[in-house]
């Protein structure tokens, strides 16, 4: 696997404006070995209207940085490509750049947008901003030097107006989400995932369940590396069991968890180890978990899986509930929704191609199973939350 000095856990979360169907705040991110990009524009107004203007602002800029353009030059082109409001006589969309290079150093460029705030060990880092006029606006552009266990919020404007004449006279001001974000990490050291869900959902709360500007909250975690390693269900010929064992096990530092019964039973067989199965059913409809000494976590296959493919695409889809929910439960599905996205930043999966008779299509091939399909989804779920994932077929 590629590996960075650091990793990071990225979450966004949104609220769109009481009823319009699309959000006018977007997220872009990029990532590759070199370096991490994200863009929080804000389109003006809201709805489709909005939703468009940030859009294209963030593609645009992704797009010039990614292929090599400095962020000035990207800069200075969204600004003199994006038209101004002849009413209102302001930009058609504001936003803000977030550049983090492996070795931590980040720079920060916010046109328009609420300030990024920045936290170390809980607490607030003082970041110097600089301002520079192009092409007629004030661009705001900070550095800093991020390590491990710094978090890092992006807001966009709905965030610090939410409740503005409603619960609270003047809006959630900068300063009330700076101390509350410190609040949330003195009283429980959650995840980045939580943070993020709270602040959204602290919002909505604010505004009375009634939105009155799109609202999103950007969260990044940096994290040292943790590589974890899953191994999924039985190789197709039994002569690979102790090669595809010897693989899970190569790596002390790596977690590790093992799903299915089959491949349970082979880790045992082959680690001359008791697997033992719990008798414990947090959830009637998830299997229980077993234990396998050396290994993190021990589940059932197909079930397990299943759901957990469900725990992921409702965090991506900004349902905050099921974050709320998750960190609570004891089943094997929600443990290993938490392996995957609280544990690990790089994850290889071992996928046994082996199938089950009691789950086979005859007119599937072995690698189209429902099971290789959900893991697929799972990794494509996790890479879009700034996890780094591989795939080795047995």
């Amino acid at each position: 696997m590629e590996t960075k000095m650091f990793s990071l856990d990225i979450i966004h979360k949104s609220l769109k404006k009481q009823g319009e169907e699309l959000c006018g705040d977007t997220v872009e991110i990029h990532q590759d070995n070199d370096d991490t990009l994200i863009v929080l524009a804000d389109g003006l107004g809201s709805g489709v209207k909005a939703n468009i203007l940030a859009t294209l602002t963030s593609k645009i800029i992704a797009t010039l940085i990614k292929n090599k353009l400095s962020i000035e030059e990207a800069v200075k082109t969204i600004v003199n490509t994006l038209p101004e409001c002849q009413v209102r006589k302001i930009a058609y969309s504001t936003f803000t750049v977030v550049k983090i290079e492996p070795d931590g150093d980040t720079r920060i460029i916010e046109f328009d947008n609420p300030a990024t705030a920045i936290f170390r060990q809980g607490s607030l880092l003082p970041i110097n901003f600089t301002t520079s006029e192009v092409e007629g606006k004030i661009i705001r552009e900070g550095h800093c030097r991020l390590v491990p266990g710094d978090e890092l919020f992006l807001f966009s404007d709905g965030v610090i107006h939410a409740g503005i004449g409603k619960t609270l006279k003047l809006g959630w001001q900068w300063e009330n989400i700076v101390g509350y974000i410190e609040g949330l990490h003195r009283s429980n050291d959650c995840s980045i995932y939580e943070k993020v869900n709270n602040l959204i959902s602290f919002c909505s709360i604010l505004y009375q369940d009634v939105p009155g500007d799109d609202s999103t909250v950007v969260g990044v975690r940096v994290r040292e590396e943790q590589p974890g390693v899953v191994m999924v269900g039985p190789p197709l010929e039994q002569e690979r069991d102790q090669e595809v064992v010897e693989r899970l096990l190569a790596k002390e530092e790596c977690l590790k968890a093992v799903c299915g019964g089959t491949a349970a039973n082979i880790v045992a067989r082959e680690t001359n180890r008791e697997l033992r199965v719990s008798l414990d059913y947090p959830d009637p409809s998830i299997p229980p978990i077993g234990r396998i000494k050396g290994i993190d976590l021990v589940t059932e296959g197909v079930l397990t899986i299943r759901r957990t493919l469900e725990n992921l695409r409702a965090i991506a889809a900004d349902d905050g509930t099921v974050i709320l929910e998750l960190w609570n439960k004891a089943d094997g599905a929600s443990l290993l929704t938490k392996f995957l996205l609280q544990g690990c930043t790089h994850i290889q999966f071992l996928i046994g191609r082996r199938e089950n008779p009691a789950h086979r299509r005859p007119d599937f091939p072995p690698e189209l199973n429902q099971k290789h399909r959900d893991i697929a989804e799972i990794m494509a779920i996790l890479t879009s939350l700034g996890k780094k994932t591989e795939a080795l077929y047995f």
